[in-house]
């Protein structure tokens, strides 16, 4: 996000603590690096969610999806969990054109 080559970064965790002490810190450094090139604005293009997998997400949230910090059968799990409204796969739900694992 801090780099401009994103409109908007979403980054989620199952785990609260983990985003309230990964997320501001963050925050934190991104507000210091847009004021830094006085490009500073009160929405930043950061989000934090908690939530398991895609499910926090939005259809066409999302044009890439990274899944990254994590083990194997978790990475699966994510991947082949399916919406409870459609029966679809969420990666395809959300209508991402990209995947980095």
């Amino acid at each position: 996000a801090a780099s401009g080559k994103f409109d908007k970064v979403v980054g989620i965790d199952v785990s609260q603590q983990a985003l309230d002490n990964g997320g501001l810190r963050f925050e934190n450094e991104l507000r210091e690096n847009l004021l830094d090139r006085h490009l500073f604005s009160s929405n930043l293009p950061v989000a934090f969610r908690c939530g398991s997998g895609l499910s926090v997400l939005e259809p066409g949230e999302a044009d890439i999806v990274c899944i990254a910090g994590m083990g194997s059968r978790t990475i699966l799990d994510i991947l082949s969990t399916r919406s409870s409204t459609s029966g679809a796969f969420l990666l395809d739900e959300l209508g991402c054109q990209s995947l980095i694992l």
